[in-house]
């Protein structure tokens, strides 16, 4: 018996099970941004948000920048983001 003649469309026949059996797909959320961090970005580094966004997503082709200690640098966007 061809799928024609059980009633079935040819979108449905190599697909019997109902839809609510279907595993769901689920995306995880982006985690929501702190406004103090784009506030920060724009007013003390003078930076346009967007800017700062694609060059983040270009570090990722470098790992060398990964390795990079830089712990002065980290003391000074602490003391910053403290007075900020």
């Amino acid at each position: 018996m061809s799928y024609r003649q059980r009633g079935m469309s040819y979108r449905q026949r190599g697909n019997r099970r109902p839809s609510y059996y279907r595993q769901r797909i689920t995306h995880p959320k982006p985690e929501p941004l702190p406004t103090w961090e784009k506030k920060f970005c724009i007013e003390v580094g003078a930076m346009p948000w967007e800017r700062f966004v694609e060059a983040k997503k270009n570090l990722y082709e470098n790992d060398k920048v990964f390795e990079w200690d830089d712990s002065a640098g980290l003391t000074a966007f602490q003391e910053a983001k403290q007075r900020f």
